[in-house]
């Protein structure tokens, strides 16, 4: 029924590729995140500058300032934030520059290129309304307003399945249901008397080092970036798997979610070690 449904169309949404390639959601977020396909969200009227990051120079370099309409590729950054979302909004911050875009400027496949948008002219109401008007905002959407295209569907539905970068994989892999503090906790011996206060501080250290710029390597978790919240009202840190280009950017890890994924290890490894004990 499902192949019936989607025979024909040009674009299909993140619901229907999930079905259609018998995984979910969340598994092609993850892959899209990473880079290995591409997503798209349907734009309104959007502003932006176009970078490019020689490999010879090693520093982003701004080429032209431009509007994008119509459907675009959302950056692997926005498709992490996505992933963790819980079905909030997200703004569109960045997106991929398409093969015309690199055209346009003689840009080869070594050199890295980025679309930045900004906030644009959002209608509000109605303008020609004395209480209605304009205000500058992203663009944001949910994981219901995700597409993606024929093409990389057919790709996506040919890996899962022949096995050439199989969704199996991504299906099992701890990122899709654990976040980089409970993989960090996990590579933690937590002894009885521990309190969480100590292991938060570390994160709070990696935090201080990274400050969202820097790549730090976390036990257990792989390579992370990480910045303090500026938020007075709660003690938290950002992290994200990729580096901050935005204060939107990365999850927000609050202390409070921090002290029960730390309680709950701190259980699960008390009851590992009950079990060995007693064999």
């Amino acid at each position: 029924m499902i192949k019936k449904l989607l025979s024909g169309k040009k674009r299909f949404t993140l619901s229907e590729c999930a079905q259609g390639c018998d995984c979910k959601e969340k598994d092609i977020l993850q892959f899209a995140s990473e880079g290995n396909i591409n997503l798209q969200a349907n734009l309104k009227f959007s502003e932006g500058f176009l970078y490019v990051v020689m490999d010879s120079k090693g520093k982003w370099k701004e080429l032209e300032q431009g509007t994008w309409v119509g459907y675009q590729t959302l950056s692997p950054i926005v498709c992490e934030q996505l992933l963790h979302s819980h079905d909030k909004k997200i703004p569109i911050t960045t997106i991929v520059a398409t093969q015309e875009d690199r055209d346009e400027f003689n840009l080869n496949y070594n050199d890295t290129v980025e679309i930045r948008l900004y906030r644009s002219m959002i209608v509000s109401g109605n303008p020609l309304d004395p209480l209605g008007g304009t205000k500058k905002d992203y663009q944001y959407i949910t994981t219901k307003d995700v597409w993606i295209s024929r093409e990389e569907y057919e790709r996506l539905n040919h890996q899962n399945k022949d096995g050439i970068e199989p969704l199996d994989k991504i299906r099992t892999n701890k990122e899709t249901t654990r976040t980089f503090h409970t993989d960090f906790l996990a590579s933690q011996v937590i002894a009885e008397s521990d309190k969480p206060l100590a292991v938060w501080k570390k994160i709070k250290q990696f935090a201080g080092e990274s400050r969202g710029g820097t790549r730090i390597d976390v036990d257990g978790a792989g390579y992370v970036y990480l910045k303090y919240s500026k938020s007075t009202e709660v003690d938290a840190v950002w992290y994200s798997r990729h580096k901050f280009e935005h204060p939107e950017d990365g999850t927000l890890l609050k202390k409070t979610t921090f002290d029960e994924a730390f309680r709950l290890e701190k259980k699960k490894q008390k009851t590992s070690k009950s079990k060995i004990s007693q064999r």
